[in-house]
């Protein structure tokens, strides 16, 4: 993906690596030549053949000197029609319809959110979007795009990692492998100042205490953004075994958040009802 991007080098290099790598699968089975030599007769037998000539190409084409919109990409259409001039009971149809003619030419769009207006995505679909450049390449998969980074919603999105990435982290036997993001320091029920391996140590004791630990449900029900402060809060209904009992406790719990650059959110407190941490 081209949007905006800093690191073309860094791209260029992974696209280099997983290229090499498939060339490196090929050559047993097809006999193929990394110097663009490939005999007639495997040309016939090799379903990959086409695919293989294409990274290839890649291979010998700087990345930086073949780019173009995606509204070139599409072939300059003129029938895209703008959003005031699509009636609301259309919506649905034209962004299918929007969505598919991308997809043939291996531009895919998704979303994170669920609850993104469709008023929003076609006017996005049919506006900015046609406006992006990418790579002039046909490979497939190769432009993937989230709607969510050019329009980025931090109530939806904090919502999102504070229930998935941080309430529901916690309230499980398996061990943390990956923290949610948390901001340093960080307050975990009422106790102040835990750098991350305190923190790893409070919540290691916590899962320690029993033999397993189950997140029957949780869910956020409220979110708050005032200037640099997010505030969700949500309720949860956890499961705490021991080997003779099992105890169901239910509870309120909060995660906030504070912005420190553009766009970025980290967690500095959490508040967990019903959890001995």
């Amino acid at each position: 993906m081209s949007h905006h991007n800093p690191h073309k080098d860094s791209i260029a290099g992974i696209m280099r690596s997983e290229n090499d790598f498939i060339k490196m699968k090929l050559m047993p089975e097809h006999e193929a030549d990394t110097t663009n030599q490939i005999s007639p007769q495997k040309q016939q037998r090799s379903k990959d053949y086409a695919f293989y000539k294409q990274l290839l190409t890649l291979d010998n084409t700087p990345v930086e000197n073949k780019t173009k919109t995606i509204f070139e990409k599409l072939g300059r259409p003129v029938d895209i029609k703008p959003l005031k001039d699509i009636e609301p009971e259309n919506l649905a149809t034209e962004i299918s319809a929007l969505l598919r003619r991308l997809n043939e030419k291996n531009i895919h769009l998704s979303t994170i959110r669920d609850n993104v207006p469709a008023e929003a995505l076609y006017d996005f679909l049919s506006g900015e979007f046609l406006k992006v450049k990418i790579t002039a390449y046909d490979s497939p998969g190769l432009h993937c795009f989230v709607y969510d980074e050019f329009h980025p919603d931090p109530l939806a999105e904090n919502e999102r990692i504070a229930n998935e990435y941080c309430i529901r982290l916690i309230l499980q036997k398996k061990n943390l492998m990956h923290m949610f993001p948390a901001g340093r320091p960080i307050q975990l029920n009422g106790v102040k100042g835990l750098n991350d391996q305190a923190l790893r140590k409070k919540i290691f004791e916590f899962k320690s205490a029993f033999t397993d630990i189950i997140c029957i449900s949780s869910e956020a029900t409220k979110a708050v953004l005032k200037k640099d402060v997010c505030r969700i809060t949500g309720s949860h209904t956890t499961g705490l075994c021991n080997d003779m009992l099992c105890s169901i406790i239910k509870g309120e719990w909060m995660v906030e958040f504070r912005l420190k650059k553009k766009n970025q959110w980290w967690i500095d407190n959490v508040r967990i009802d019903g959890i001995d941490l």
